[in-house]
């Protein structure tokens, strides 16, 4: 369309003029290059947007606008006027590994105004190489302990000729024992319980660009010897002088990394009277009197192939023995007892002790190790204190077997020890 017709009034009505800027107004147009969220490896990109107006309309002008700012920012912002083109090349280059947003205004001769129909954001970048990873150190720690790694640690070992080393982003891999934890600054790293040795994370870096690279990161992990420990060692026991006690150290005893057989064990009685006997093939120790009647403790050490050491001490109460009938009114225990076995291990007979505070009636079974009851060795009354019940077990295979105490009298009991079958 022209231009208003000169033959008409200048003040022509404003009716007329509406009319005639309806037909000129100004289609929606969008951006073209550079691509929103695009980066590009130039300092001085070429702009493009689609025209606003279809052809042989009357010809408008444009005002490009890019900032350093989304909210176009005056100080941040650069605006080109009146260009008459759908196309700018920038004369002057931009910042390098900046980020900016960009829009356009079409205008036509008779002020009518549109903006583009979005604002896009590129980022300028002209490194075109990743960061670069010299070899790394191997970062180590304890077993059962933890390390934190700052990303500063990498600074001297990565280089980025675009990036500063604080800008890069930093990321580690978990290994196959090794697990990473993010935190601020930096990464946590700890192996799994009781686990030491090497493990290979990796290292990823990645700049501005979106430029990445990574390398193996070795993670040694070192041993710490842990020490033996008792568990479930009884604080006492106690027994008849004319007897023996044995019970199974290996029970009582553990360590993570050598097994109870190999450790070596030593025990101290506070009197030379109690005897003590320690058969290292099968962890056994017999504990026996010399004459001793009372208590005395019992020093107990195990010690690993490390030299670590652990100790305990028991209570050992060695009792008088039955040897009349006037004898029984001071032994009568306090509390239901059941003993360990002698002699343990045995073959093909043990004798069963058990100790009783009143009349009780009393059941005495045998198991096997899978629950199986393979037989019951004594059903009936028995009277308050110690007994004694004979177990042959010539019929029986080698094993360790279980036997149960079930004694009824004001109150219900069932106590429960293991022995061993040696044949």
């Amino acid at each position: 369309a022209a231009s208003p017709d000169s033959t008409k009034d200048p003040d022509s009505t404003r009716a007329d003029m509406g009319a005639y800027y309806y037909h000129q107004s100004l289609s929606n147009f969008s951006l073209s290059n550079p691509v929103n969220n695009n980066l590009i490896t130039t300092v001085q990109p070429i702009f493009n947007w689609n025209s606003s107006v279809p052809s042989g309309e009357e010809p408008i002008k444009y005002n490009l606008y890019f900032s350093k700012s989304m909210s176009f920012a005056d100080s941040l912002t650069t605006v080109v006027q009146n260009i008459t083109n759908d196309n700018y090349a920038l004369p002057d280059p931009l910042d390098d590994y900046t980020e900016y947003y960009w829009k356009v205004l079409a205008k036509n001769p008779w002020s009518l105004e549109k903006w583009s129909n979005e604002t896009w954001k590129f980022s300028v970048n002209t490194d075109t190489l990743a960061p670069e990873i010299s070899d790394l150190p191997v970062i180590s720690f304890n077993e059962d302990d933890s390390v934190t790694v700052l990303n500063s640690t990498w600074y001297p070992y990565v280089h980025d000729v675009a990036t500063d080393d604080s800008l890069l982003i930093y990321e580690i891999t978990p290994g196959k024992n090794v697990a990473v934890t993010q935190i601020d600054k930096g990464y946590l790293l700890k192996a799994k319980v009781n686990w030491f040795g090497l493990d290979t994370l990796q290292l990823k870096v990645t700049d501005f660009g979106n430029l990445n690279s990574k390398s193996p990161l070795i993670v040694d992990v070192k041993s710490v010897n842990d020490l033996p420990e008792f568990i479930g060692l009884p604080d006492s026991l106690s027994f008849f002088g004319d007897t023996t006690f044995s019970f199974i150290i290996w029970d009582y005893v553990n360590d993570i990394e050598t097994s109870d057989s190999l450790l070596i064990y030593s025990f101290q009685a506070e009197t030379d009277s109690l005897l003590i006997n320690f058969e290292s093939t099968t962890g056994t120790v017999e504990l026996s009197s010399s004459g001793f009647i009372g208590t005395t403790k019992l020093f107990l050490t195990a010690t690993d192939d490390s030299l670590a050491s652990v100790s305990d001490t028991i209570f050992v109460t060695v009792k008088k023995s039955i040897t009349s009938i006037a004898d029984i009114n001071d032994l009568i225990p306090n509390e239901y007892i059941l003993f360990q076995n002698y002699p343990n291990p045995f073959n093909p007979t043990t004798t069963l002790t058990f100790g009783l505070p009143e009349p009780s009636f009393v059941k005495i079974e045998i198991f096997n190790m899978l629950g199986q009851k393979v037989l019951s060795l004594y059903e009936g009354e028995k009277s308050a204190g110690y007994h004694k019940i004979v177990w042959n077990a010539q019929a029986y295979s080698s094993g360790i077997y279980i036997y149960r105490l079930i004694a009824k009298g004001n109150k219900n009991i069932t106590l429960i020890k293991r022995m061993i079958l040696l044949k």
